[in-house]
């Protein structure tokens, strides 16, 4: 007698499996999670019944669509900021939206701790302090990059400093990132720092200003919906 495996595989795709049975040595066979589809005198087939498979919730954030990345940044003297250390963070009402991001990285590293002790062959660690940041690389916008007041000061609104002002005046600001969009699911990272590491760049073979972005995280990284 011949056994049949149907409906292997995805997309339907069918993988079939032909064993040859032989009663003599094999008087009793069981099948676990499979169902009976058909059956002739000659051969029997069976399809899985029970395919597990585990989904992942990935983050697709949809370059140039409604979900894409967005990162706003506002000074801390125009957002809210609840608690020390902070619980809440709310930017102003005119925020600045980072254009024309090309790549961006949240960093968050823990420092380690490393001793060693007589009684033990291995060392021992314990983790201290975290150094967060987030780093990118942008497409210099003229408006963004510089702001609309050349000499600005630390007490002028992020739009006037422009990302080279807050760089200058060392302007504490506040920062969301938006990663993901999804209704009562979106997934917001927000904090405070200061920008920095600004090196725009330009050649022959690359005509356009380029600059890295970093900013330098004070505290904690905050987790929110909106």
């Amino acid at each position: 007698m011949r056994i049949g495996f149907l409906g292997f595989g995805e997309l339907g795709k069918q993988i079939e499996l032909m064993v040859n049975l032989y009663y003599s040595s094999c008087p009793k066979v069981y099948f676990d999670d499979y169902a009976v589809t058909s059956s002739s005198p000659e051969c029997l087939y069976f399809r899985q019944t029970n395919i597990k498979e585990t989904t992942m919730a990935y983050i697709n954030p949809g370059p140039g669509t409604a979900s894409q990345i967005v990162l706003s940044i506002d000074t801390t003297a125009s957002s809210t900021v609840t608690g020390d250390p902070a619980t809440a963070i709310a930017l102003g009402a005119s925020p600045l939206t980072v254009p024309a991001i090309q790549d961006i990285t949240v960093n968050a590293a823990n420092d380690v701790f490393t001793w060693s002790q007589l009684d033990s062959s291995a060392k021992k660690q314990v983790a201290t302090t975290s150094t967060n940041s987030v780093s990118m690389n942008v497409v210099v916008d003229d408006a963004s990059f510089f702001g609309s007041t050349l000499a600005s000061t630390q007490s002028d609104t992020v739009a006037a400093q422009g990302l080279l002002g807050l760089s200058r005046n060392k302007t504490p600001i506040c920062f969301t990132l938006k990663m993901r969009e999804n209704a009562s699911t979106d997934r917001v990272i927000k904090g405070q720092g200061y920008i920095t590491g600004l090196a725009p760049t330009i050649s022959a073979d690359s005509p356009v200003w380029v600059t890295p972005v970093t900013i330098t995280v004070a505290g904690e990284y905050l987790v929110a919906t909106s």
